[in-house]
């Protein structure tokens, strides 16, 4: 069985599909990452038929425990830490066996922290990416502001005073922008499926 289609089999077979409002979005997650999350596990176990097993697992695991993820949560890093589990709880029950070589604890955790700063400077990334584009769509007008009140060391009075404005009209104008650009970074990552 492939990760592909296991966990939508899995969840057939836990009988969670009656309920469509979270199972929508843990699906949802789930199939973006799927392909991060399995690998994450083949890399710690080596094995495609343990990593299968593995990934069920986590895949209960994390079904189980959805409603611990906060609703902007880092799904990925949490469904790792999930797998870092359930593999350190394999290897102790592998270890029993005289053959099983495996890596220690100390190992996955630094595994777990390196996949985790990189898929944390990735998203730093796309956030940067995600805030030029949208810089890009603002209206010239805010773009001159914007790069007035960040790259010069003028103050917001003597940009106030040098464009005409008032401080409270240039303060007004700045946390709009700003909103505006947040809301498009949002959105940018969203259907990036990156939020």
């Amino acid at each position: 069985m492939t990760p592909l289609s296991t966990h939508q089999e899995l969840m057939r077979d836990a009988n969670v599909t009656a309920d469509f409002g979270p199972s929508d979005r843990f699906m949802d997650l789930v199939t973006r990452h799927q392909h991060q999350l399995y690998g994450f596990i083949f890399a710690l176990v080596h094995n495609s038929a343990d990593a299968d097993d593995l990934y069920q697992q986590v895949l209960i695991v994390l079904w189980k425990k959805f409603d611990s993820l906060p609703p902007e949560g880092d799904f990925l890093r949490w469904a790792w830490q999930a797998a870092r589990y359930e593999v350190l709880n394999f290897w102790r029950r592998k270890e029993r066996r005289p053959s099983h070589v495996g890596l220690s604890e100390d190992l996955v955790e630094d595994i777990v922290e390196r996949e985790s700063r990189q898929a944390e400077a990735d998203r730093g990334l796309e956030r940067r990416r995600a805030l030029n584009e949208c810089v890009k769509r603002l209206p010239e007008k805010d773009r001159e502001l914007l790069e007035t009140c960040y790259t010069t060391d003028l103050q917001i009075k003597q940009i106030a005073e040098k464009i005409g404005r008032s401080s409270q009209s240039i303060c007004n104008s700045l946390r709009r922008i700003r909103s505006a650009l947040f809301e498009c970074i949002h959105r940018r990552l969203s259907t990036e499926g990156l939020s």
